[in-house]
Formats: C-alpha cells, structure tokens, sequence
C-alpha cells in the first residue's frame, strides 16, 4: 500500500500545495483506517515521532514552495520509513493500510507546520483560480484571538478527526451539485488594519412594498424584474447612508437584495470613486439585469483599492401571487439564469470574504463548502420574507468556521416578523445580533461593529 501512495507522486516537479494535496486525498480515500490509527495511543506517538523527524528535514532542505526529483525521491524514502516503523507495531492483517495511512498524514502536518503560511503565496502566483472538488483550497487565519479576546467562540479544529484537513489547506469538499468555487487575490491588503471596533452599517433604504415586481405567465409563471418605484428618491437615500456611514468612519456598508436599479448604482460607484472614505467593503445589494445576453441577478461589491467584484445569484426565488382568474395561488419563479453556480472566494491576506444573495446561502451544499473553506467573511444581500433558517445558518458558520455573517434584508411588515439586520460572529455569547422588521421604519440605518454587539455613540 505505502508504494501505491508512493507512485501518486510526480516523478520530477512538485508544487507543495500539490503535495498536500496528494497525501490529504490519500487519507481521505481511507478515513477509516486513519480513526482506527488514531484510537491508538502507541500509534498517534510514533505518528507524531515520524512527522517532528519530517519537518525537521523539511526546514532544513526545502527552501523552495516546490519539490525537485531528489526531494520527492527523499519524501517517498520518508515515507517508506515511517510506514515500515508504524507497521511493525500494529498487529491487524490491514497493517499495510493502516502504516501507509498513517505515514500520509504525518508528512502532510510536517509539511502543513514547516511551509504551511506559503500555501497562499502559490495561489497567488497563479492568479485568479478555479478549484474543484477533491483541490486544495489555502486557509486563511484572521487575527480572531487579537480581535475577540476571551469571547472567542468554538474552535473548528476542535469539532473531529482531521482526515483531510490541515491548519493552513483543506480539499474542497464534493458536494455534487455543481457549485464553481474561484479563488481572487487581487486584495491581499484590504483588510490588514481592521479594528475589532471598526463600524459597519446596513442600510435598509424601502419596505418590500416600495418595490415593483414585473410579471409574465408565458411561458410559465415567472417575474421578469424587481426595481424600486420611486428610484430618484431611493438614489437620495442611498448616497444618504453612504454619506452617513463615511463620517462614522465605517469599513463595511451592505444594501439589500433588489434595493437599486442600474441608475441607483452606477450613482453608488461614482460616490465611492470620488469620494474620500475608509469603506473597505460595499455591498450594492443587487439589481435584476443582463450579462453576456442573459438575464441575472448581480451583485457588485466595490472594494476600497477601487476592485469590483461581481457575484451572480445562483438560487432563485419563488414568490405566491393570487391568481387574478382564479384567487389561487401561482408560484412565479425569478426569471435568471442559475448557470454557472459560481462562489467567488476573494482572498485578502488573513481574511477572506464573499458575497452571496439571498437563497445562494440557503442552497445545500453551500455552507459545506464556506465552511471548508474557512470563508471569514460572508456578506449576503436578501430579500426574504422569512429569515428564521438564514439565522440558524449564520450561526452556525460563525460557530463551525468561526466566520462574520452580515445579512441585510429588504422585506415587509407581517406575522411572521422577519429580521431586516442579522450579524452572526464567532463568539461564546450573544452570536447573533438581529433587527426585526417590526422594530425599524424604512428608511433604516443600522450601525454595529466588526466584533461586537454595538457601536457606542
């Protein structure tokens, strides 16, 4: 068995991410040989024997972020070694397996130790990145214990068995539903001096009411566009909440989804172009339009270096309308193209962020993969008249990849009293932070704060 792991790896020329990648594959293909080894404290010891002598060479030897033909030649005796050493201890007829296993992740952690903060910096040499199931993904590590002190919540490393995670690179889990994931490092340093109490605002300009939905029942029920009815007014009210958050000095500002048309942001990107502010990150919530001759629902995000990131929502949503023939209710789906189903990840140092609309966040499979991926920030636009299950969602991303969830949400008075402003952080205490549509009136400006529950005044 250890020679099968030995012959997966390149003859000659190897990136140290492809590395990694090779031997958290191999023990992901036999995790359960890999929890049978770590039942065993004689087993776990010589693991960690094996992976201290590993690292020590690969401090030592490798200076590069790859392999040449004699370091891989030099990795395979290694792993050779320590699989003959592991075996003579185990006495199950599966020994082969369980040693070669067990060899795999001891070299994959002394590589993760000695040269695991270069994982980005190969990413990065590439450019931008599509990654697919089963490819390394860097991690980033935000400065959460600086910037939470003791209120830090629940560490991931600590939920389960690493298999087929390391601390600075994970596989991209397979989720089987056709999901893209891109990596974008055009930003490394948009995030580098941020606060624990930097502000952040969401603005909640309109009711749902103030919104003009079109529709059409051929071919089938569907509504074509969403635009504000009144978009002059809603222009005013927008640069009105940048206005406002740029002298509060904060770092994010959200709209909602469908809160502009393209006049309102084509006004938002010449304020934030020509104005002096600290605003980090711009969520322009999103509006109904075409690109490449199709129909969307886009979100842009202007990011302070003057970068635009643009996210197509790949979920649609179904809204009940009466009949006007019969009174029953027809549901009219939103007419966009859902392909492809693209997560931009937007990699910026030690933080990483990305934007998603609405239903993308609630799609199965999607906080699989933000919480592989250890996305630190994920900033959603929404229109829902239900947010119960976007709550339950954030707080377990703020939980399990200790990440920021902001949700801004443009909705309507009712029963069922949906949240406008949702903030999840990872933290002991008090994770999500709410404003229920019944305690605000349109137009609404919530301030908060990076890692806290409130902005004082």
């Amino acid at each position: 068995m250890i020679e099968a792991l030995c012959s997966q790896l390149p003859a000659t020329f190897c990136e140290i991410d492809e590395l990694a990648a090779i031997l958290l594959r191999f023990c992901r293909e036999r995790a359960e040989y890999l929890r049978l080894a770590y039942d065993s404290d004689l087993i776990c010891r010589l693991m960690y024997e094996e992976s201290d002598d590993m690292q020590r060479w690969l401090e030592r030897t490798l200076d590069e972020d790859w392999l040449d033909d004699g370091d891989l030649e030099a990795v395979r005796g290694f792993l050779r070694r320590a699989a003959s050493e592991i075996a003579d201890h185990i006495a199950a007829h599966d020994a082969d397996v369980v040693a070669a296993v067990v060899s795999a992740r001891a070299f994959a952690e002394a590589l993760d130790r000695s040269h695991g903060p270069r994982f980005a910096s190969v990413f990065r040499g590439r450019g931008t990145t599509e990654v697919k199931a089963g490819d390394p993904i860097p991690i980033p590590h935000p400065p959460l214990k600086e910037l939470f002190a003791d209120d830090l919540g629940t560490n991931p490393m600590r939920l389960g068995p690493k298999f087929y995670e390391l601390r600075w690179l994970r596989l991209l889990p397979d989720v089987a539903r056709g999901h893209q994931v891109r990596l974008d490092f055009r930003s490394v340093d948009l995030l580098a001096n941020i606060r624990h109490d930097a502000p952040i605002a969401i603005g909640i300009p309109c009711d749902l009411d103030d919104l003009r939905i079109e529709r059409s029942d051929e071919p089938t029920p569907r509504f074509l566009s969403v635009h504000p009815y009144r978009p002059e007014e809603q222009k005013k009210i927008l640069l009105d909440f940048l206005e406002q958050a740029q002298a509060r000095g904060a770092r994010m500002v959200l709209f909602p989804e469908l809160s502009l048309d393209e006049e309102c942001l084509e006004a938002v990107k010449q304020w934030h172009a020509r104005t002096d502010h600290q605003i980090a990150i711009a969520v322009c919530g999103s509006v109904h339009t075409r690109r490449h001759g199709e129909r969307r629902n886009v979100s842009t995000t202007l990011l302070q270096d003057g970068t635009e990131v643009e996210h197509f929502k790949f979920n649609p949503f179904y809204v009940s309308v009466p009949s006007a023939k019969t009174g029953r209710p027809i549901n009219y789906r939103e007419d966009i193209v859902t392909i492809p189903a693209i997560i931009t990840i937007n990699m910026c140092g030690e933080w990483s962020f990305t934007t998603l609309i609405c239903k993308d966040l609630l799609e199965p499979g999607v906080a699989e993969i933000l919480e592989q991926a250890r996305v630190s920030l994920i900033l959603v636009p929404a229109c829902s008249p239900k947010t119960a299950v976007f709550e339950q969602i954030a707080g377990a991303l703020a939980a399990r990849a200790q990440a920021l969830v902001v949700i801004g949400n443009l909705a309507a008075s009712s029963s069922i009293d949906p949240s406008s402003v949702i903030i999840a952080r990872p933290i002991h205490t008090g994770t999500i932070e709410t404003v229920r549509r019944s305690e605000i009136t349109p137009p609404y400006l919530h301030f908060s704060v990076f890692m806290s529950r409130h902005l004082d005044e």
